[in-house]
């Protein structure tokens, strides 16, 4: 006889009703069959497993319809503003993984959340198109800053130790047309 730990009749009388009725996927047949043994030991008869057997089928149907009751609910649930405020600001380092929020695109699948994956997924690009937008401007504002910068700088005293007079008059003449070119194309 094999033994099993922890031992068929130490066990309540509950698990050994649900072992004797399980099935060899779940049970090895020598465990089914020492529980059927320790049940009748017990003095547990048929009648009184198979009413435990049906409510416990039962309340799995009760329970099932809950759950489907639920994945409906789910088909139509929405993320709150702030959340969706959430979503959009941490888009990348949701997306490299650095960084969670609520459930996954998998899990919202798998749990029946039709309207927030759209939600989800529009989010996450629009959190991309926005953080990229804001490198961009950025990048562009540092840019002219520093374009700025470079135009203020008076560099006359440098100018005047490398070239001749005659040449700063001609190109400071060649700046000037340059820029009143630039006026009238722009029409100011």
């Amino acid at each position: 006889m094999t033994e099993f730990y922890p031992p068929i009749e130490t066990r309540e009388t509950l698990e050994l009703i649900a072992i004797a009725n399980g099935t060899l996927d779940d049970w090895q047949q020598e465990a089914i069959d020492q529980a059927k043994v320790e049940l009748k030991n017990r003095g547990i008869t048929e009648d009184y497993q198979k009413r435990f057997i049906d409510k416990w089928i039962e309340e799995r149907k009760e329970s099932e319809i809950t759950y489907q009751k639920q994945l409906e609910l789910n088909k139509t649930a929405s993320y709150s503003n702030s959340e969706m405020i959430c979503i959009l600001l941490l888009a990348p380092f949701i997306l490299m993984g650095k960084w969670t929020f609520g459930l996954s695109l998998s899990e919202l699948k798998r749990e029946n959340y039709s309207k927030k994956i759209k939600q989800r997924l529009l989010l996450l690009i629009g959190g991309i198109g926005f953080w990229i937008s804001i490198i961009v401007l950025g990048s562009n504002f540092s840019e002219n800053k520093r374009l700025e910068d470079i135009e203020k700088v008076d560099i006359s005293a440098w100018e005047k130790n490398r070239y001749r007079t005659d040449e700063l008059t001609n190109d400071n003449n060649s700046k000037d047309t340059l820029k009143n070119e630039k006026i009238k194309e722009n029409g100011l």
